[in-house]
């Protein structure tokens, strides 16, 4: 676990901390039980745990659901978390990761929509908009921080050119008081970083989420 200083505390809140460069970085390591990752499927009256397609021809190939799987990624924990705070807009400061994390959580507690967009790269731009139109879907991404006050920082890692951070924005509200992070990545861009939602399509965001949401699995940092 990586235990950052006061002041290392009071230079992110002005959006100006960058996690280490790749070559510094650790490991982070997950790991879950298969069973953890099973969903129960009944066929002819006899229900039965089973993995995703993806999984048992992917990363769980070969294995049981005894086994435990374990993958890593270059890395860091952060213990206590990093803690962010709104911010006004004209403060923004993209050039660095937990800077484009602060700007992302304080466009959401503004409710400015062209500042949400801003936010992400180009190619996803027009399905925020989408959701942005509709009224109910607005809703519900507005009340995930209306109840938030700050924005937490447990971890981040790397995979596949994206910059993938732990958050968890607190209080949560009634029923997520116990549920841990999501995972919210980003990409740098010739401006700064924006946010993507690549990730959440690739087979590996089935084993990470809920090992770090609903608290599946064990994530620790490797030497």
């Amino acid at each position: 676990m990586v235990i950052r200083s006061m002041a290392a505390l009071i230079v992110l809140l002005w959006g100006s901390f960058a996690p280490a460069h790749a070559e510094n970085l650790k490991q982070v390591r997950f790991r879950v039980p298969l069973s953890e990752l099973a969903s129960d499927v009944t066929v002819n009256g006899k229900t039965e745990k089973v993995l995703t397609r993806a999984l048992s021809d992917g990363l769980a190939k070969g294995k049981s659901l005894t086994d435990t799987l374990e993958v890593s990624f270059p890395g860091e924990l952060y213990n206590p978390p990093l803690r962010l705070k709104a911010i006004g807009k004209s403060a923004a400061n993209f050039s660095t990761l937990l800077g484009a994390a602060q700007a992302d959580f304080s466009a959401y507690k503004a409710e400015d929509d062209p500042w949400i967009i801003d936010c992400f790269i180009p190619e996803d731009k027009p399905l925020i908009e989408n959701f942005l139109r509709n009224g109910s879907m607005r809703l519900m991404l507005l009340n995930l921080v209306r109840a938030t006050d700050t924005r937490e920082i447990s971890g981040h890692i790397r995979y596949k050119g994206m910059d993938i951070l732990f958050v968890k924005d607190v209080p949560g509200g009634p029923g997520f008081e116990k549920l841990g992070p999501v995972l919210y990545t980003f990409k740098e861009t010739p401006r700064g970083f924006r946010r993507t939602n690549d990730f959440s399509t690739d087979d590996i965001f089935d084993v990470l989420f809920p090992v770090l949401r609903q608290h599946k699995g064990r994530v620790d940092e490797v030497r």
